[in-house]
């Protein structure tokens, strides 16, 4: 920005003042650098965040409306869940650890199974305390979410029965004192990487690939097919501020069991 303003190319560095042609300017002017669609509307999401900070809503949105075409249209696909068969793989695997078990693989299928029985980020999975495993292990609140301070919010999530058995396993033998479920030998909260190395973990042994997202979007695509909630409601459970999010990346109603929903609906009624 402030190299476009050098040039002058835009009328100010300030947030507070930056006009729709401001806006204008600067997509120009990473389009002709080549920057990739995904790379700018990025960057425009960050700019309308601090306009919105500094109360200048209308610059972004202004320019949007105005240039249309110049702004890249972001095209949001629902990646793949963890299909049924696939699942029960991992949860029979998780089902065979006993408290005699290594305490490596107990923690690593019990993080993997908490991640496909609550839908967490992340970080909110790294994050959670002991403390907010409910005693009867039906929820886990989360108070360390997305956007803290801001937008998000802490939230209480339910969580699958059937995926219990493994963090139990852990809660059972886990003998560090620490407030994090999942710790290190010195009790502090687990890295990225000694996730990601407690997930590959699980992959290798039941030869199923996946990610944390993916149990995330399991988790979501599961409830829905299950008929047990709404997307609205999913949302809530998500700790998305919109059900869109919900239903653009992450689940809907499948298209076979709507169609076998309304046949079945026809033939009651004949």
């Amino acid at each position: 920005m402030q190299n476009l303003y050098d040039d002058g190319r835009i009328s100010t560095t300030d947030p507070g003042r930056f006009t729709p042609e401001d806006v204008k300017e600067y997509v120009r002017f990473q389009r002709q650098r080549g920057l990739k669609p995904t790379s700018i509307s990025h960057d425009i999401s960050a700019i309308a965040n601090l306009c919105n900070y500094v109360g200048n809503s209308a610059a972004v949105l202004e320019a949007r409306a105005r240039y249309p075409l110049l702004f890249p249209k972001r095209e949001n696909k629902r990646l793949p869940v963890v299909e049924r068969p696939q699942f029960e793989v991992i949860k029979k695997m998780s089902e065979t650890l006993t408290a005699e078990s290594d305490p490596r693989r107990i923690r690593a299928y019990a993080e993997v199974m908490l991640a496909f029985g609550i839908g967490p980020r992340t970080e909110e999975l790294q994050h959670i305390l002991v403390d907010n495993v409910s005693p009867d292990m039906s929820s886990v609140f989360l108070d360390f979410v997305k956007g803290r301070g801001t937008y998000g919010s802490a939230r209480t999530v339910p969580i699958r029965p059937e995926c219990l058995h493994a963090v139990r396993i852990w809660m059972e033998v886990d003998s560090v004192s620490s407030r994090f479920l999942f710790h290190t030998r010195n009790g502090t909260m687990l890295s990225t990487m000694q996730l990601t190395r407690d997930r590959l973990l699980v992959c290798r042994e039941t030869g199923i690939d996946f990610d944390f997202r993916a149990c995330r979007r399991t988790y979501a695509q599961y409830i829905l097919d299950e008929e047990r909630l709404s997307t609205e409601e999913l949302a809530i459970i998500l700790g998305h501020s919109s059900s869109k999010t919900t239903e653009t990346s992450y689940a809907r109603p499948r298209n076979d069991r709507v169609v076998n929903k309304l046949i079945e609906s026809w033939k009651e009624s004949e």
